[in-house]
């Protein structure tokens, strides 16, 4: 895992100075320390050192582009990445696209809704994180059956999205507050912020109606989920997370799933 561990420092060292330029989070190093714990999660759970032993790597894709981080690091890694993203964010700027014409990772803009401009088959991993809870409930259904579509035989999905029922929403839901992102959600260009987070059991079980099978499941902490708007009260739940996760993990703030493509019986 410590070849992970520096493709992700190598990704941080490179995206700071660039996004800290733009008065964005990424480049704020209190959100780094707690995003970094994130994302290495997610590249833990996709690595293999039989992946790069191979003469021609894995085809990776990754939907939302986002910060980048994880389509660099990848790259690192040793894997052959394709990145989509939305042609209305305001992140894909010159001096950021120019990082990953650098080290060959296309970007492909298309709106996802619009399903994947891409073949049957034709990667071997599929990244979507941190972007379910951004879509349309209805639309999901049809853009995992998308992912489905573009992987191949026994490919992997590695998924990640706030958890529903993490503990600082406990209290919210007994003293009769929204747990749920806002009913008109905030705007960002032609995409939103959160329109519907999910607990782990209907994270599941869109994922077995889809054909996925789940491999590994873990949990992660990140208070910046914590809709409290008092911070003294917002850093106590943080305290109290941090005690209470080891002997609760699916009380966590962050899901992190592996699954793959079930083969198909006929």
């Amino acid at each position: 895992m410590n070849h992970v561990k520096k493709a992700l420092d190598k990704t941080i060292s490179i995206l700071y100075p660039i996004l800290n330029t733009q008065n964005l989070p990424l480049g704020d190093k209190q959100f780094i320390k707690v995003w970094y714990k994130h994302y290495l999660k997610i590249l833990q759970l996709s690595y293999s050192p039989s992946h790069i032993k191979q003469t021609i790597p894995p085809r990776v894709l990754e939907i939302g582009l986002g910060y980048g981080v994880i389509s660099l690091a990848l790259n690192f890694m040793g894997y052959k990445v394709i990145a989509s993203e939305h042609p209305s964010r305001e992140l894909i700027k010159k001096d950021f696209l120019n990082i990953f014409l650098k080290n060959e990772i296309k970007i492909v803009l298309h709106d996802l809704n619009d399903g994947l401009p891409f073949h049957n088959s034709c990667f071997d991993i599929i990244f979507f994180c941190d972007v379910i809870e951004h879509l349309y409930p209805w639309k999901i259904h049809f853009i995992l059956n998308e992912i489905k579509r573009c992987l191949k035989k026994d490919g992997e999905l590695i998924l990640s999205t706030p958890n529903l029922c993490r503990f600082s929403n406990i209290p919210r839901f007994l003293s009769g507050r929204r747990i749920n992102p806002s009913l008109i959600p905030q705007k960002f260009g032609e995409t939103f912020d959160h329109i519907r987070e999910f607990s782990f059991k209907e994270i599941q079980y869109l994922l077995q109606c889809e054909g996925f099978k789940i491999k590994i499941v873990k949990f992660g902490l990140i208070p910046f989920f914590d809709l409290t708007q008092n911070k003294k009260i917002r850093k106590l739940n943080y305290v109290i997370s941090k005690l209470l996760f080891p002997l609760f993990p699916w009380y966590g703030d962050e899901i992190y799933i592996k699954g793959s493509k079930k083969c198909s019986m006929l």
